[in-house]
């Protein structure tokens, strides 16, 4: 039952908002104004903190027909921007989009104005998810830039929608947009504005796949910001050039830079920045096994992530934070981890990252015993990584993921309906040799076509691979089991890992493997 108290306040409400309506236009209309006039001098040294509430008192005292539009509309750009500037800097984004939608009337704001309204409208609708709106708010964005002759707004339209298309996975039209960017962006460069230009190239950059692209891509950038060593973006250029190092082998590079970016953000008190670079720190500590570092950084990350409302730094860190609670055993709290990094990747159509956290998925379903979920998962990452034009991710991301599959599919049984298999006291089924060559081969030939730039991941998956092979090989060979579990061989699997997996078994299970497979009890039981 609600209060007493509760009641009072919600007949008070309902009351005041039915007074509200029931009175003449005009006369709300200088209610309104006399509002802003008595906060302009309550709040005089500090307006910018109510500055959302005094464009609101502004616009409805404007359109309910007050005498004094052209002042009230004069008042209410002020305080729009103001207010702009305060949510997006604060990551508000639902809001910066009711502000940006009740603004764009305004008639008194400029075309200067209206062109930033625009660009952080887009901003916020891809930053909550709906980049179709996003792309339409820039579409309009580019048509209004076009029709005043504003190449600064025509660019960063064309470059933002390039940008949304590219992470949308329609390469093709996304070029075609940023194509049309660069040579204006260019020209702006040379008038002394490098800013549209150095974005247009992280854009570029963040769509290529082969190292010496992408570096080339960022070496660009870094040039054309040569002569603006002060510029914010030079941090943002230097960040992208230490994941680059991280994806080439470079970890211990790219945290090093890395950690000198994340000061300069902090000291420019650059939130969403610091967000990302810390998830990248953690990313790059993760692949070298500082477990315990990597977890502080990407807690880091999603605090400052939480703070801003950076929700794709967000599903970054937890996909990763994902993959070490995994090596721990944890696997309860990286299920819910990667349900919501996978949650968030679909939500913002973001085609690639998806792609990548359903091999987590399938990860966590193989070490669960469901060798077919697992085989689902991966086989729609790889069709969303060929999709969007990453197929170069394949093999890294894929490649180990299958084998390994196959490898728990040809030393387990699944018993008729049921979702766990069990491991067979029998030699694994040759059947699978064949299909384990074959991907083998191709993570053996990958890794060597790209040597260094292949990345720890890659070096790693076709090592894991040739081992996971010629023991599958060995024990058809010899006729006895392998000494493989869920995909894995013993020693591939933490001390806790192994615990918590043999705990998940039921007693039967248990009993079944310690007897009838000694061999892998104990080796799992180390």
């Amino acid at each position: 039952m609600p209060s007493a108290e509760e009641i009072y306040l919600f007949r008070h409400a309902a009351y005041r908002d039915v007074a509200y309506r029931l009175q003449l236009p005009s006369d709300r209309a200088e209610l309104h104004a006399l509002a802003l006039e008595i906060m302009e001098q309550v709040f005089q040294f500090d307006l910018d903190t109510f500055a959302y509430e005094l464009a609101e008192h502004a616009r409805f005292a404007r359109e309910q027909g007050s005498p004094d539009s052209a002042r009230l509309a004069a008042s209410e750009a002020g305080y729009v921007m103001t207010a702009l500037t305060r949510t997006v800097g604060r990551a508000q984004w639902e809001i910066v989009v009711t502000l940006c939608e009740q603004a764009r009337p305004c008639p008194a704001l400029s075309h200067k104005q209206l062109i930033t309204l625009m660009r952080e409208h887009g901003r916020a609708l891809r930053e909550l998810g709906r980049v179709q709106d996003a792309l339409e708010v820039l579409r309009v964005m580019m048509e209004r830039a076009r029709e005043f002759g504003d190449v600064t707004g025509l660019v960063s339209a064309l470059s933002e929608s390039g940008s949304i298309l590219l992470w949308k996975g329609d390469r093709e039209q996304g070029n075609v947009l940023l194509e049309e960017a660069e040579p204006l962006a260019e020209q702006l460069a040379r008038d002394g504005n490098p800013d549209q230009l150095v974005m247009l190239c992280l854009h570029r950059a963040h769509a290529l796949t082969e190292f010496h692209e992408v570096e080339a891509m960022l070496t660009r950038a870094m040039d054309v910001l040569a002569d603006h060593p002060d510029s914010h973006l030079v941090g943002v250029v230097k960040g992208n050039f230490a994941n680059l190092y991280g994806s080439a082998g470079r970890h211990e590079e790219a945290i090093a830079e890395l950690e000198v970016v994340l000061a300069e953000f902090m000291r420019r008190g650059e939130t969403r920045n610091t967000s990302i670079a810390w998830a990248n720190i953690g990313r790059q500590r993760l692949l070298l096994g500082r477990n315990e570092e990597a977890e502080e950084a990407l807690g880091q990350s999603m605090l400052v992530a939480a703070e801003v409302g950076n929700t794709r730094t967000e599903a970054f860190a937890r996909a990763n934070l994902a993959t070490l609670q995994m090596r721990r055993g944890a696997l309860e709290q990286a299920a819910q981890n990667i349900a919501r990094a996978i949650q968030i990747a679909r939500d913002y159509e973001l085609i690639t990252y998806h792609a990548s956290y359903l091999c987590n998925e399938a990860e966590l379903q193989l070490l669960r015993g469901h060798e077919r979920e697992a085989q689902e998962l991966v086989e729609r990452a790889r069709a969303e990584f060929m999709a969007s034009g990453a197929e170069a991710f394949v093999a890294e991301y894929c490649g180990i993921l299958r084998l390994r599959i196959a490898a728990s599919l040809a030393s387990s049984t699944l018993a008729p309906g049921r979702a766990t298999s069990t491991i067979k006291p029998a030699p694994p089924s040759p059947m699978w040799l064949p299909v384990m060559r074959e991907i083998q081969t191709q993570l053996h030939r990958t890794h060597e076509t790209k040597g260094n730039r292949g990345g720890i991941l890659l070096e790693q998956g076709a090592k894991a691979g040739a081992d996971l092979l010629a023991e599958i090989e060995a024990a058809v060979r010899e006729q006895r089991p392998a000494l493989v579990f869920r995909g894995h061989l013993p020693d591939e699997l933490r001390p806790e890992l192994r615990a918590r997996l043999l705990n998940q078994l039921t007693e039967g299970e248990a009993a079944a493997l310690r007897t009838l497979h000694p061999t892998l009890w104990n080796a799992l039981s180390s």
